[in-house]
């Protein structure tokens, strides 16, 4: 019994590598340094621009050319600026064909991207930040995208997984 209890949890760690080994992830971090962004009803509201680039050495080397990108998600690090107005902050996001608003919170926000054409094709995706209403500090944004090993493509990493007699 304690046999096939080995073989059949040797089995598992076999199928279980097999289904994560063809994704990689691709970290690339926009330090804003603690901009602070204010936005009013009445006047023009501050923004900032930057591109993610996950192709540079830091990223891991995502190479557009041989490989595809299967997801992404970007964090964005905020923290109130307090003030005797300060009542409610609200935030837009433009990334790629994507655009979010929401009201901001202290802390940490995720928005996970739909649309990752821009992305895969060049491996990179400009990003703007606007304050719409209050005011708050952007302290950094960081985008994670999970990409297909090289040489692969998204159908390869969608691939079934062999059945166990088919590999014995």
């Amino acid at each position: 019994m304690k046999k096939v209890m080995m073989f059949l949890c040797a089995l598992t760690l076999v199928f279980g590598m097999v289904g994560v080994a063809g994704a990689i992830s691709y970290p690339d971090t926009y330090d804003a340094g603690g901009i602070l962004m204010s936005g009013s009803l009445f006047g023009s509201d501050d923004s900032v621009t930057w591109t993610f680039d996950i192709t540079d050495e830091d990223s891991g080397f995502f190479n557009p050319a041989t490989q595809d990108v299967t997801s992404a998600q970007i964090s964005l690090y905020l923290e109130d600026h307090t003030g005797c107005f300060d009542f409610w902050e609200f935030a837009n996001l433009d990334v790629g064909d994507n655009s979010f608003n929401w009201e901001v919170n202290t802390g940490d926000i995720s928005f996970t991207i739909a649309s990752l054409m821009t992305l895969s094709e060049s491996g990179t995706v400009d990003a703007t930040l606007t304050a719409t209403l209050g005011d708050f500090y952007f302290n950094s944004a960081t985008l994670t995208a999970i990409g297909t090993e090289p040489g692969s493509t998204i159908d390869d990493a969608a691939a079934p997984v062999p059945e166990p007699s088919t590999i014995m």
